[in-house]
């Protein structure tokens, strides 16, 4: 009987705990949620959709981007050579996705190549996976880097390289695809 009593007290407090799991897990869903969208009926504050998006700035961004989008990839050319500047969130060296500075990365390359003229891109064909690099033009862009603490400075190579589409995924061939380039010297 006593050993019965304990059987339901422990499934009790299993039940209890997954709830409240439960309920935590998809109100924490839901205020995202809420907080990403323009505003709506279900926001009657809207001070806490800022502190919400400073614990969650992707938002549902991640679930919304084009899967034919182009890649940008960002090098750093030092005693002539490139550089690749590694862009994976994922890394140790970016905390594991909790620092920012692979985002601002991009949005500074992307902030940079809008005030070039897009005739300044060089067309040419690219593949970093399999170190297949196409042609760097020769001469410099010169550019004042416009952001109040930028991450780029310096001498840098920017591709807008097009993904290799999954079907050609598992080619024997090694695969180059078009990509825009440009060369440029970033001043801060």
């Amino acid at each position: 009987m006593l050993q019965q009593s304990k059987n339901k007290l422990s499934d009790f407090k299993y039940i209890i705990f997954s709830v409240i799991i439960s309920l935590f897990g998809f109100s924490t869903v839901f205020i995202v949620f809420i907080s990403s969208i323009p505003f709506n009926p279900v926001q009657s504050n809207l001070d806490y959709v800022k502190e919400v998006l400073m614990y969650a700035p992707q938002g549902w961004a991640f679930f919304t981007r084009d899967s034919r989008e182009e890649q940008v990839y960002i090098y750093r050319i030092e005693n002539n050579k490139l550089m690749k500047i590694d862009q994976r969130h994922a890394d140790i060296k970016n905390y594991i996705g909790l620092s920012r500075k692979v985002s601002k990365l991009g949005l500074e390359a992307d902030v940079l190549t809008n005030l070039i003229d897009k005739k300044n891109f060089s067309a040419t064909t690219w593949n970093y996976n399999e170190n297949l690099l196409g042609e760097i033009p020769k001469r410099f862009i010169e550019i004042k880097n416009p952001i109040e603490t930028p991450v780029l400075c310096g001498d840098y190579v920017i591709v807008y390289h097009s993904i290799v589409p999954w079907a050609w995924s598992k080619s024997k061939k090694k695969i180059k695809m078009p990509a825009r380039v440009i060369k440029l010297k970033v001043k801060c």
